[in-house]
């Protein structure tokens, strides 16, 4: 159904610009096959100046409309490295769970969200972290890094384009019961 329903609003889009284009070019033709939907000022040089913007700008619209429907989508998944003799593909969704799972492992970090961009055989990554109030913030985006990095490119077998990481204050948590969270 997906398909049809592409290739319908293909056809009709299409066709759409095909008409306004005519209707640009050839407009007393357009305005006799109409009969009333234009008036005598379309024949002035005021109004096929009006005529040619209009057809412009909704096939302006049209040409980028074809283009979202029909432009393939991003792939899902990222071909491994490490697969010898065949092929295999993990979903980005599967990396950012695996992210997750690290990065929440570590000390002073709180929350963690990743997300994934594949881009064939290697994957952007960006990661939300919420830390602990007082933590070193130089410290642990290294420390991040590093591990993500390890954990993508040594044990899933995908290689890391873009790596960055946002790291933010946990402001939920007064500093006084973090320090004594801390002793104990």
């Amino acid at each position: 159904m997906n398909l049809f329903n592409r290739v319908v609003v293909v056809l009709v889009l299409l066709a759409l610009f095909v008409s306004t284009v005519i209707l640009a070019i050839l407009p007393e033709q357009m305005v006799n096959f109409i009969q009333t939907a234009f008036t005598p000022s379309a024949y002035t040089p005021l109004g096929r100046i009006v005529l040619i913007l209009i057809a412009a700008v909704v096939g302006i619209v049209c040409v980028l409309l074809v283009y979202a429907e029909i432009k393939p989508e991003r792939p899902k998944g990222v071909r491994l490295t490490q697969v010898k003799g065949g092929a295999a593909e993990l979903s980005t969704e599967s990396i950012a769970g695996r992210i997750r799972q690290a990065a929440e492992a570590m000390p002073d970090i709180r929350k963690v969200t990743p997300a994934v961009v594949s881009h064939g055989s290697r994957v952007d990554i960006r990661i939300e972290l919420l830390a602990n109030p007082g933590v070193d913030v130089s410290l642990k985006a290294s420390e991040v890094v590093q591990t993500i990095r390890d954990l993508v490119e040594r044990d899933i077998g995908v290689k890391v384009g873009k790596l960055r990481v946002n790291i933010k204050y946990d402001t939920h948590i007064a500093p006084q019961a973090q320090t004594q969270n801390q002793k104990t």
